[in-house]
């Protein structure tokens, strides 16, 4: 029995395994840190208001790093092949019918009217 395109699975939409997406984190945390490491070397080295510049990367790396090591799996936007979202019939808007402009039919505009 053939399946439909409907069905199958595209692997660009697969999402990565949990073991290479904490590999991915932890690179991505060595590789700020090893930044981190040579702003604190050279805030010692240069003089002038570089070592500022230095230091104060040294200070906000650590915390920039926490923050990409903890993002976790990034969720794509799209939906899968798998889910069709279902189709709801819309109720249409009735108006009442009319003899004048404004009023509906057989409607009192006047207390009394309905006595007559």
């Amino acid at each position: 029995m053939a399946r439909s395109s409907k069905n199958t699975v595209r692997i660009t939409g697969a999402a990565r395994s949990g073991e290479e997406d904490i590999n991915l984190r932890m690179r991505k945390y060595l590789i700020t840190m090893g930044i981190r490491v040579v702003c604190l070397v050279l805030a010692f080295v240069t003089p002038g208001w570089w070592t500022w510049v230095f230091l104060a990367g040294a200070v906000l790396l650590p915390w920039v790093a926490v923050l990409i090591a903890n993002a976790g799996r990034e969720r794509s936007g799209t939906t899968s092949g798998y889910v069709q979202l279902p189709v709801y019939p819309q109720l249409e808007q009735r108006r009442p019918e009319t003899d004048e402009p404004g009023r509906a039919a057989g409607s009192a505009t006047e207390p009394g009217e309905l006595d007559r």
